[in-house]
This record gives structure tokens, C-alpha cells and sequence, in this order.
């Protein structure tokens, strides 16, 4: 968990005279226990010194926020153990592994840029309880109320569905690959004029199943090409089906969160 410190902020300093300022003020913070300075540019970017990479200032220089706390998250979460590295996801996806990996930093770097001065990058589920350092774990959440809650302890079973998270880095691997199109839980398989819905993953959100099927009734997809194949009969009524389908999935995830409410004052939803 990268947590968000007391900050105060200036304006980017654009020259060489204005940075000896700036580190000199960050070194006044530093030995006295006070908040480091931060610094925004003309394009809104929030800026901070950083002792990592060089630099003519005691070996400091200036960094974006984002990537240092990026960085801080993911060199605690491989202290810990908990991180999912490259041949990870080769040995999981062997040929694809490079590109899902290098989606997954994408996805990281991602939530830190867009993470608000009075809010942490937070994992769900925490490093300490067994969480891994992956974008399906972490979250933007209010400074003050993350600090507040402490460690949450191994989420329950519900939770780990809708979020998809794994207790192994094996089966987390796996949850973090490729994001299949549409969604990420089943696919329409057809052949021969007989349509088959796969499911690509065993326990995900009811809801986002619901939806994704709805979803391939769009113009021109799939389901149009085997819609235009299938003989039209009670049994083969696609539409009533996936009404159906989708209906049960509301009530099934409605019943599933009212269950997670009532034993952890949580909902998956």
C-alpha cells in the first residue's frame, strides 16, 4: 500500500536557480520531520524529489509522484514476495507472457497517475494477509479512511470472486491474462449453425456475465452470424435465453452481496 502523506504543494521550479530552492526547502522539510514539499507543472502533473536514479542535488531529482509510488508499492510488495514478475506470466501464458506483462505494469502505472493528492493506492486485499502486487488488487481510496482501517485480513470467498483475486501466484497469473473480448468471462463458440456459451472463467461476477452476453447482440457481432444460422425453435430461442440468463444473474449477485453484507458489513457489488 503506497499511503499518502501530509503534502504541501509549489510551483514547479523551471530553472536551475528555482530547483536549488526547491531541494533546499525539501531538505529543511526532511531534517525537521515536516511535510515534503510537492511540485505541479503548467500541465497539472504533481512532481517530488526522489534520492533513486542520480542527480546534482545529493543524488536527488525530481520525479512524478505517480512513479514513486509506484515504485515504493512495488519494491515492498517484492521484499514481501507478493509481486508477479514476467516469468510468471510466461510460464502461465508460454508466447504471451512479455505483452501481459507489460499490459499489467501499464495497468499499474495507470491507477497511481490518476490517484488524487487525498487519496492512497491501496491493496484490497493486503500484502501482509497474502495479496499480491496486481492491478486487479489495488484501488483509489480516501487517505484518512484507508489509514484508518488497518489490515483487513484474507477478504471472504465472495470478494475474491468479484474482484478476482487468487491465493496462489499461479492462479493470479492466470486472473491478470489476457482480457478477452468482450469482457473477460465467456465467449460465443459456433459451428455448424449450434452456438455454445463458454465460459472462460469459473467464478466471476454473475452480473458481468449477464452483460457480456447481452453485449455480443450487438450489430454485426457473433451472435448476429449465428442468430442467422440457428433454425428459429423454442429450443434454440437465443433471446429468451439470454433474457433468462441475465435476470438469474441480478438475483443470483443481489443474493450473494445481501449474504456478504450480512456476515462482513460488506457487499461485492
Amino acid at each position: 500500500m503506497a499511503k499518502q502523506e501530509d503534502v504541501s504543494f509549489f510551483v514547479y521550479p523551471t530553472d536551475a536557480e528555482e530547483k536549488d530552492q526547491a531541494y533546499a526547502v525539501f531538505r529543511f522539510a526532511k531534517e525537521n520531520g515536516i511535510a515534503r514539499p510537492q511540485y505541479i507543472d503548467e500541465d497539472g502533473t504533481v512532481w517530488r524529489w526522489d534520492n533513486k536514479g542520480g542527480g546534482r542535488h545529493d543524488g536527488h531529482r525530481l520525479i512524478r509522484t505517480s512513479i514513486k509510488y509506484n515504485r515504493n508499492a512495488r519494491d515492498r510488495a517484492r521484499r514481501l514476495d507478493q509481486s508477479l514478475t514476467q516469468a510468471d506470466f510466461e510460464e502461465a501464458w508460454p508466447g504471451k507472457g512479455s505483452d501481459l506483462f507489460r499490459a499489467e505494469q501499464e495497468r499499474q502505472k495507470e491507477l497511481f497517475a490518476n490517484r488524487q493528492p487525498d487519496e492512497d493506492i491501496d491493496h484490497y486485499w493486503s500484502l501482509n494477509s497474502g495479496g499480491f502486487h496486481v492491478s486487479n488488487n489495488l484501488r483509489r481510496q480516501d487517505s484518512s479512511a484507508n489509514r484508518s482501517e488497518g489490515d483487513r485480513g484474507v477478504p471472504h470467498e465472495l470478494e475474491q470472486a468479484a474482484y478476482m483475486l487468487a491465493e496462489t501466484k499461479a492462479d493470479q497469473v492466470r486472473l491478470q491474462g489476457p482480457r478477452f473480448a468482450p469482457g473477460s468471462s465467456v465467449e460465443l463458440v459456433y459451428n455448424g449453425g449450434k452456438a455454445t456459451l463458454k465460459y472462460l472463467l469459473p467464478k466471476f461476477n454473475a452480473v458481468l456475465n449477464g452483460v457480456d452476453i447481452f453485449n455480443q447482440g450487438q450489430s454485426g457481432s457473433t451472435l448476429d452470424n449465428a442468430l442467422n444460422a440457428i433454425p428459429d425453435t423454442s429450443e434454440t430461442d437465443l433471446g429468451r435465453h439470454l433474457g433468462n440468463g441475465i435476470s438469474n444473474g441480478l438475483k443470483s449477485a443481489y443474493k450473494n452481496g445481501k449474504e456478504a453484507v450480512d456476515l462482513n458489513g460488506i457487499s461485492t457489488l
